[in-house]
Order: structure tokens, then C-alpha cells, then sequence
């Protein structure tokens, strides 16, 4: 049985770091008994789950050992001992393979999928989006099968009444379409922002989330495309 300290409090509105903090944030209830893993604990436990995400099956002692650095066999096995105790592992019937997830813990952690970090989008004056991927781990339940998504940085506090706030990561949906309302990565001389978007009388607009800051029209003059359509937001804890 696993109890989750903090829940989602929403789709679109999350506590979140990365899979180590998901499992720092679960206690695991074992006969009654509660039990919280340590960082080391929950780092050993990840990349457990992940090879057995990738593989379809648990590493072996000598497997763990190479990706962690443990010099001794004697270390992993203290581990997983460990974790035995404190029910996030449970026997396999492949001795040589020897553990696996538990199943309720698997079952809450493994759907969590990685999208590329591009950099930062502006919720304020427009600035540029840093093309630097860098993997950042999502719920999957924010990815739909055929469409491709990327996560940007949120600096600035224009989008601040739409719950958006400075240094939260946004999900973003690949696409150059967008209904009024919506709100949108938009590329203005090639300088990302994130505003509610409007399509009005051949004009665009763009419209802050802030009463104290205007809303912003596309000039004539200036080249602009849509990059995508916000789907959610994750902050770190």
C-alpha cells in the first residue's frame, strides 16, 4: 500500500522535480508499519524502476552495481534489503534477477514520461527561447499519443492571475494553431512569449494574465508564428 504525502492538486497544476522526488514524496505502509526512503534509497530505487520501465524486466546485483558505482556486491545487497523491509521491493521468481518493483508502487511511478526542456518563454516583455534540450520528466497523462510536446521555463509575471507564475515549467503542445483564448508560446521576431491569444480583424493580440500590464498587438511590421498551445504547468516544490 502506498500513500502519496502530497496529491496532484489538479491536471494542470502539480508539485514536481523529478522521479527521485516523486518517491521522496511517498510513504510506503508495510503491515501497518510506515516507512520514508532516504535519498540514496530513492535514487537506488529509481533506477530500478526505470531499467525495469525500459527492459521489462529487474536488473541483476551486478546490473546495479555498474550504473551506481557500488565497488561491492555486499552494497547492493544491503540495499535491496533494505528496501525489502520497507515493501518497495518485492521477490522475484528469477533468482538471479531477485527483486522487483512493487506492484502498487510501479504501478503510481512508471507513467511518467520525458519531454526536452527548450529553455525559458517570457511571461512578461518577450525574450528568447534558449534552444538547449535538456530531458525533463511529466506526467504522462499530460501527453496524447500523436502530437509532440516540449517544456519551457516561465521567467516573469504577466500570466500571474492565470496561476502562472516565475520560474514554473510549462508543457506545451507542438503546434501553429490556436483558438481565441487560448494560451500560446508565440514567436515575435523569433523571441518567445507565453499570452492569451486573439485572432481579431486581421489583427493578433496578445493578452497578459496581469491587470496591471497591458495587452500587446503584433505589428505589421513584425514576424510572428505560433510554437504551441499550453497544456499545464509543474512547480517545484
Amino acid at each position: 500500500m502506498i500513500r502519496k504525502k502530497n496529491a496532484f492538486l489538479s491536471l494542470f497544476f502539480l508539485t514536481y522535480t523529478s522521479l527521485t522526488h516523486h518517491i521522496l514524496n511517498m510513504t510506503l505502509v508495510k503491515n501497518g508499519v510506515r516507512f520514508e526512503l532516504t535519498p540514496k534509497q530513492a535514487r537506488f530505487l529509481e533506477f530500478i524502476l526505470q531499467y525495469q520501465v525500459r527492459n521489462g524486466y529487474s536488473p541483476t546485483q551486478a546490473e546495479i552495481a555498474q550504473a551506481l558505482g557500488f565497488r561491492s556486491l555486499n552494497s547492493v545487497q544491503n540495499y535491496l534489503n533494505i528496501l525489502r523491509e520497507k515493501g518497495a521491493l518485492e521477490k522475484e521468481r528469477d533468482t538471479r534477477r531477485e527483486v522487483t518493483v512493487n506492484h502498487d508502487l510501479y504501478q503510481t511511478l512508471a507513467h511518467v514520461v520525458k519531454i526536452s526542456l527548450l529553455g525559458k518563454v517570457a511571461a512578461g516583455r518577450p525574450i528568447e527561447a534558449v534552444e538547449d534540450p535538456q530531458p525533463i520528466e511529466v506526467p504522462s497523462s499530460f501527453i496524447k499519443p500523436g502530437s509532440q510536446y516540449f517544456a519551457l521555463e516561465v521567467r516573469g509575471d504577466s500570466m500571474i492571475e492565470d496561476h502562472i507564475c516565475d520560474g514554473d515549467h510549462i508543457v506545451v503542445r507542438s503546434q501553429e494553431t490556436a483558438n481565441n483564448g487560448d494560451r500560446v508560446v508565440a514567436l515575435i521576431d523569433n523571441e518567445a512569449t507565453l499570452k492569451r491569444y486573439e485572432h481579431k480583424g486581421g489583427k493578433v493580440i496578445l493578452h497578459p494574465a496581469n491587470a496591471a500590464l497591458s495587452p500587446f498587438e503584433v505589428g505589421p511590421d513584425q514576424s510572428f508564428r505560433i510554437a504551441g498551445v499550453y497544456i499545464g504547468l509543474m512547480r517545484r516544490a
